[in-house]
């Protein structure tokens, strides 16, 4: 039996280190995940994702994530013989240094120290001109998107994770703390936060504190009092949430009750932006990170649907075979040929790379599963796609063979509505 995710990540942790520290390391990267997740989307759905983006060890899918960000320099300082985690945030130096036209419909935008937020060393962004947006819009998003990404890091420096015992036995609960909801808040007491989580006003909730607990808030990385904050600013609401942990035995760890359980508020963090940069309005913005292990090649960062393989979650190219010595890599382009098992795809540097499958996998997903979004989500001559690969880390090779092949994904925009996709575009 395949091992899941969550057996891999905590059996291949360093034993000489407490575990607690392996996993809590682990869950600040699915935190990261989980609220990039919900950013992407617009505000006013949140509440009914909340149950899915607070899984602590939920599977990951091999997609290079989004980057929500701020950009933000982490310091401690001793106080009182304690340490305090502090954010300072710089939102000056995100800023677009020059612009240039790709298409008619779309204009790129280059923010060199938006490097200094992204894990991917973002520097570009696309826009397209049919969203309308002045640069003051696009730089009011991209500094909502920089602010966003310290948020999971600043929250699990102010609310560590913790549980029963110091060093984890099974059955213990797990306590962490999730940056869950991002809102326009109406009211804040001791007791009980308001926010509506829609920039229309129209999704209004009231979420409680956990008991014996202060509520406290932080803006600009400073703690802040609470009536400080005024009606309507734009806070990120912050859980606490407990789940089970289960030792099966002594070589393996994972937890196994996979629904966690929210607690209540613990904390409210100020955002700088009016709500609306923080919703749909980010869907005009695409981030072109550099490709991993491509150098001098960008993939868009969207929303994806499996091409190959595909049916099923966690679902694998049974022809994969490479050595360890090889090193993952991404490459995006747009199609400019397609075969049954084959496809020539054009690189953002304007390279060609062959991309080769198993025996008619791409007619299959055309054939199977396009179908289920209407065939908007055919893949055809002009798609843009993302491919994952194994390979040399000595070679730079263009073509990439069906035994090297790890997942191809098509490019889409947005979200998926009534089962209908909008396929990527620049």
């Amino acid at each position: 039996m395949k091992p899941t995710i969550e057996q891999e990540l905590l059996g291949v942790r360093d034993k000489t280190h407490a575990n607690e520290a392996f996993v809590q390391s682990t869950m600040e990267a699915i935190r990261e995940q989980n609220t990039q997740q919900a950013f992407k989307k617009a505000i006013g759905n949140n509440r009914a994702r909340r149950a899915n983006r607070l899984n602590l060890l939920q599977r990951l899918r091999q997609l290079p994530a989004t980057i929500l960000i701020i950009l933000a320099v982490l310091f401690t300082v001793s106080l009182g013989g304690g340490v305090y985690a502090a954010v300072r945030y710089l939102p000056a130096l995100v800023r677009i240094t020059h612009t240039s036209t790709i298409t008619h419909d779309t204009k790129q935008y280059w923010v060199p120290a938006f490097s200094q937020c992204s894990s991917q060393g973002t520097q570009r962004f696309d826009v397209s001109q049919s969203a309308q947006l002045s640069e003051n819009a696009v730089q009011r998003l991209i500094e909502a998107r920089c602010e966003t990404d310290t948020i999971d890091k600043f929250v699990s420096q102010i609310w560590p994770t913790y549980g029963t015992h110091k060093v984890w036995k099974s059955g213990d609960i797990i306590y962490y703390a999730q940056a869950d909801v991002i809102g326009s808040l109406q009211s804040v007491s001791a007791s009980s936060v308001t926010v509506n989580e829609s920039s229309s006003g129209t999704s209004s909730n009231t979420f409680h504190v956990v008991p014996n607990t202060e509520l406290t808030a932080y803006a600009d990385g400073v703690k802040v009092p609470l009536h400080s904050l005024n009606k309507n600013s734009t806070v990120f609401v912050i859980m606490r949430v407990s789940q089970k942990y289960v030792r099966p035995n002594s070589n393996q760890e994972f937890i196994i009750n996979p629904t966690p359980s929210e607690i209540g508020v613990i904390g409210l963090i100020k955002l700088s932006q009016p709500l609306k940069y923080y919703g749909s309005m980010q869907n005009d913005l695409t981030e072109l990170p550099p490709c991993l292990n491509n150098p001098g090649e960008f993939c868009p960062s969207t929303a994806q649907i499996d091409v190959f393989p595909a049916g099923s979650e966690g679902a694998q190219n049974p022809d994969l075979s490479q050595p360890s010595s090889n090193q993952t890599k991404i490459i995006s382009g747009q199609v400019t040929q397609l075969g049954a098992s084959t496809l020539t795809l054009k690189a953002t540097s304007g390279k060609d790379y062959t991309v080769a499958t198993p025996t008619n996998a791409l007619a299959a997903y055309n054939g199977t599963y396009a179908p289920i979004h209407g065939n908007t989500a055919t893949l055809q001559i002009g798609s843009w796609v993302q491919v994952i690969y194994s390979q040399s880390p000595h070679t730079n090779s263009q073509t990439v063979t069906a035994n090297q092949i790890q997942q191809i994904a098509l490019l889409i925009t947005g979200d998926i509505k009534d089962g209908q996709v909008t396929q990527y575009q620049p």
